[in-house]
């Protein structure tokens, strides 16, 4: 499954809405200016809004970050002494494999 490529960036999304007292809702858009996602808007305010806008524009970005870390982590030499930082290394190389596995909906 792929994404909308990125750059994404986030936007006020004009237009008819509905319901009494509607906004505006926060928009997603990708490097072409379509539309991508649409948070809060309506009659409901939805207080994270903003923030979550700003988390999901980044996500190409993250994503493609994370799987930059993924041969480095696997290639990392550790001293064979250090148990703890070997786990620490083992679960920071799970844990980026299950983001990126959950991104691309795995």
């Amino acid at each position: 499954m792929a994404h909308t490529p990125g750059p994404w960036k986030v936007a006020r999304k004009r237009g008819p809405l509905h319901g009494i007292g509607a906004t505006d809702p926060l928009a997603i858009k990708d490097s072409t200016g379509e539309y991508v996602a649409t948070l809060g808007g309506g009659s409901v305010h939805f207080a994270n809004a903003d923030a979550n806008a700003h988390l999901i524009a980044a996500a190409p970005d993250l994503l493609a970050a994370l799987k930059e870390c993924v041969p480095w982590l696997e290639s990392m030499p550790l001293p064979a002494d250090d148990q703890h930082l070997r786990d620490m290394a083992a679960k920071t190389l799970n844990d980026v494999q299950a983001a990126i596995e959950k991104a691309e909906g795995k």
